[in-house]
Parts: C-alpha cells; sequence; structure tokens
C-alpha cells in the first residue's frame, strides 16, 4: 500500500538526518495534542522500514487539572491501543516555580527533558522523539530576533542534538500535519493554553505571523526555516 506523501516526506527528513538507525529503541514525547500523535503515528508506519522500538513517554505538569489528566488518559490508552509501552509521570511546576522562580514554561521545559532523560535511562531508549515542526521553529526564530539573539539562536531549532534528540517533522508545516491526522482520522486532544495570549509564543503564532503572511510573504515560514538552516 502507497505511504501518505506526509509519511514520505518525513522518512526522507530522517534519512537527511541520519536520526535513526537499525535496532533504535525510540521514546516518543506524546502530550496528547496533534502534533506528537501525528509524530507517533509516522514513526509508527515506518517502524518496520527502519527496524526501531517504540514507546510512549507523557508528562503532567500539574497546572492544568482536569484537561491534564484528561490528557493523560488519552495517551494511556491510545498507548494500550498501540500496544506500545506508555510511561506517564506527574511533575509539580507549580511548586517548583514558588521555590525556584523563573518561568513556568522554562520549568516545564526543564522537568519534561528530565523526565524523558529518566525513562530513557530505565527503560534503555537511546532516542528521544520530539513533536517540533516548521511553524514551531519559525516562532522560536522570530522570538530570539527579538530578543537580539545571534547566530545560534536564529538557527532555530536542530532537527537533532547531542545524537540522540530527534524531530522527524521539523519540516513539516502544521497545515500538512492536520491533513495528515485528518486523512488518517487519528483523535488527538487540544491544549487550551495554547491559545491564551498571555504568553509572547501564542500572539507570535496566532497575530504576528498570520499578518506578515498576509502582508508581506505567504511563505515566511518557509523563509524562516531555510534563513534557519543557513545559520546552522
Amino acid at each position: 500500500m502507497k505511504q501518505h506523501p506526509l509519511v514520505q516526506s518525513v522518512e526522507k527528513t530522517l534519512l537527511e538526518f541520519n536520526m535513526l538507525q537499525s535496532k533504535d529503541k525510540v521514546l516518543v514525547a506524546v502530550s496528547g495534542g496533534p502534533d506528537s500523535v501525528a509524530l507517533l503515528q509516522v514513526l509508527l508506519a515506518l517502524r518496520k522500514k527502519f527496524d526501531i522500538r517504540i514507546g510512549m513517554g507523557h508528562l503532567d505538569h500539574g497546572l492544568r487539572a482536569s484537561a491534564a489528566a484528561r490528557d493523560a488518559a488519552f495517551v494511556s490508552s491510545l498507548g494500550n491501543k498501540m500496544g506500545l509501552p506508555t510511561h506517564v509521570a506527574v511533575a509539580d511546576i507549580q511548586g517548583l516555580h514558588q521555590k525556584r522562580k523563573g518561568s513556568l514554561e522554562a520549568l516545564g521545559r526543564k522537568a519534561r527533558y528530565n523526565f524523558f532523560n529518566r525513562m530513557a535511562r530505565k527503560f534503555g531508549y537511546n532516542k528521544i522523539a520530539l513533536g517540533h515542526h516548521a511553524g514551531d521553529n519559525a516562532e522560536l526564530i522570530l522570538m530570539n530576533l527579538f530578543r537580539g539573539s545571534g547566530p545560534l539562536g536564529l538557527s532555530g531549532i536542530p532537527p537533532i542534538r547531542e545524537n540522540r534528540y530527534i524531530r522527524p517533522l521539523i519540516e513539516q508545516p502544521r497545515k500538512r500535519i492536520m491533513k495528515y491526522l485528518q486523512d488518517i482520522q487519528a483523535s488527538f486532544v487540544q491544549d487550551a493554553t495554547n491559545n491564551d495570549m498571555r504568553y509572547l509564543r501564542n500572539r507570535i503564532r496566532h497575530e504576528l505571523i498570520p499578518g506578515l503572511k498576509h502582508r508581506y510573504n505567504p511563505k515566511l515560514e518557509e523563509t524562516l526555516n531555510r534563513t534557519a538552516a543557513i545559520f546552522r
């Protein structure tokens, strides 16, 4: 059976950046949202071709009460349905914030990486797959530009880091990912905080980028990703 175009495109990314080798054991970070579900489904579609084993990891930050419990239950159910090892944990990010200050976003990011690394050591995963896509990269480049970043910041999100963290969707636009999920009829959950305009990233995603695309460059995200690749 012919592969979906998105799966074919991701396969090229995996090969281009040498992200996977035969017998790799891959921990897929699954929040339950569309990007992570698409990442999981694509890697499952390519599992035999690359000869890899797959597990799922999900961290509840303890910030969204019932919504977070819903997400964790969705991921656990998905893991059972797929017959995959699924590792779920809860972190007290609010408690850490009260003790250490700093931004909740930064603390959450650090907690996620600590969790994935613990699971990798405990269960023998040698790769950790993350669901960042081309839109995420464009947003980060603009955020770093506003902060006055140099070439490192403007190089965006690395497709592969430390030969351990891989981002197979990094060349895919969000629209293509959503079309893929629709085509394969995959269910997912939505995080309401992604629409919270108090966060700079959300304002860039929902206000700035659409305005720039409409008024100046319809292919803005593609242009920013190409610029980041040049800096890298």
